[in-house]
């Protein structure tokens, strides 16, 4: 496949949860909330009856036109948390974690989102979904990190950014909980937790996949750069360099690499 108009998406949880065997990375066309499936079924009810007027949600363009654009990103398992008191969280933990899983969700420390105002509906601070997918779109391609557009549920709200896959290529959301506090909740597996959309009006060919030795191979080599015992000396601005650097010569100048 053409890797100039192609997104992968590989999970590197996938060795302890066959994540690449179920869809939780789709197309935003193959999926709507259910307020959308609920419109377009009562439109449809009024044109068979005669009742159609003309003047429809279904037919607003600014809206619906969304969800033929980019790609939903669901939690591919269950996930446990408990918002506690003083709008603090008290604890987080997924539900049954594989051993040697990387931790599904943590909260952020004030230094790293401190100054940023929190809505006024929402709880103290933010915490971070880690999905394990890692994305590789055509060179140059950026992605913006969004919420889910006109949600069912409002318990959480991802928040807003731009990936650039030449720095950093992990698929993680941050977030704001507006739900109930002090008691446990699940995040339930399939549940939507972001939208992303590429920077390019090129239509794109999603793959998803388990990560294969070419996704390994590189996984090591990008955490020896950033974190070996020679890169650690290095400024961050250098770390980004070199990944850079790295990024585009491992996956788009490797005439053999069968990606």
């Amino acid at each position: 496949m053409d890797i100039n108009n192609r997104i992968l998406f590989y999970n590197i949880e996938d060795q302890h949860i066959p994540v690449a065997d179920e869809v939780f990375v789709l197309e935003s066309k193959q999926w709507q909330p259910i307020w959308a499936q609920n419109a377009k079924k009562d439109l449809q009810e009024k044109i068979e009856k005669g009742e159609d007027k003309g003047i429809h949600l279904v037919r607003c363009p600014g809206i619906f036109s969304i969800f033929k654009y980019g790609y939903i990103v669901k939690n591919y398992r269950d996930i446990r948390i408990i918002p506690g008191v003083d709008k603090e969280f008290q604890q987080v933990l997924p539900v049954d974690r594989a051993e040697g899983t990387t931790s599904l969700l943590e909260k952020l420390q004030p230094e790293a989102v401190g100054f940023i105002k929190t809505p006024p509906w929402a709880h103290n601070g933010m915490f971070k979904i880690t999905t394990g997918w890692q994305c590789i779109p055509p060179l140059g391609v950026k992605l913006m990190m969004l919420p889910i557009p006109y949600p069912d549920s409002f318990d959480f709200t991802a928040t807003i950014g731009i990936l650039d896959p030449q720095i950093n290529h992990q698929i993680n959301f941050q977030m704001y909980w507006n739900g109930e506090i002090n008691k446990i909740i699940t995040i339930h597996k399939g549940t939507p937790l972001g939208y992303i959309v590429p920077m390019t009006e090129r239509k794109l060919n999603l793959v998803t996949r388990h990560q294969t030795a070419v996704d390994l191979k590189w996984e090591k080599m990008k955490n020896e750069m950033y974190w070996g015992k020679t890169e650690l000396n290095n400024t961050i601005s250098k770390r980004k360099r070199l990944h850079r650097h790295a990024y585009n010569e491992y996956w788009f100048n490797t005439k053999s690499l069968d990606i």
